[in-house]
């Protein structure tokens, strides 16, 4: 997954080029330039995906994105299960720091997860996974955005403002 970022990077990207900020660094949201360190922080909230079985944020109901925006730029970040390891929660919480300078480099990360990995499993490296449930894994956009005014009830309630006001 590239969250909508794919590129090249010879040249800095100062524009956001998507509109869903569950995966974007605070950096990205405050329209600051992308780096690699942007990466970091979105496989941090993948990593999370994956051992929560849930929706980044899906707790925080907002009817604004940006509103969201703002809590991530403050620092807001989902709850990670008690049952992860404390090795991989370390990882995933410096990942995903809200400072880009003070997040590890992937090839950190990588190194990080092998030796976690062996620590864990050892020499039993066929562990078996199990399947999520899928009532956990309902439409991700479905839960996410039944809240969220839509496009229509959004240009009603800037008319209904700009017209109360004459």
């Amino acid at each position: 997954a590239d969250f909508g970022l794919s590129l090249r990077t010879n040249a800095p990207v100062t524009k956001r080029v998507v509109e869903n900020p569950l995966w974007l660094a605070p950096e990205l949201l405050s329209h600051q330039p992308y780096s690699s360190a942007s990466d970091v922080y979105s496989f941090a909230i993948v990593a999370w995906e994956m051992v929560s079985l849930q929706t980044p944020y899906e707790e925080h109901r907002v009817k604004f994105m940006w509103k969201l925006e703002e809590k991530i730029m403050e620092g807001l970040r989902p709850a990670i299960p008690d049952e992860v390891p404390v090795g991989l929660r370390d990882i995933i919480q410096r990942c995903w720091h809200n400072e880009a300078n003070l997040r590890p480099k992937f090839s950190a990360v990588v190194s990080q997860l092998e030796a976690l990995m062996e620590k864990e499993l050892g020499s039993n490296k066929e562990r078996p996974i199990t399947r999520s449930s899928k009532k956990r894994r309902k439409s991700r956009k479905e839960r996410f955005t039944k809240d969220l005014m839509d496009d229509e009830e959004f240009k009603l309630l800037v008319l209904n403002k700009k017209f109360s006001k004459d």
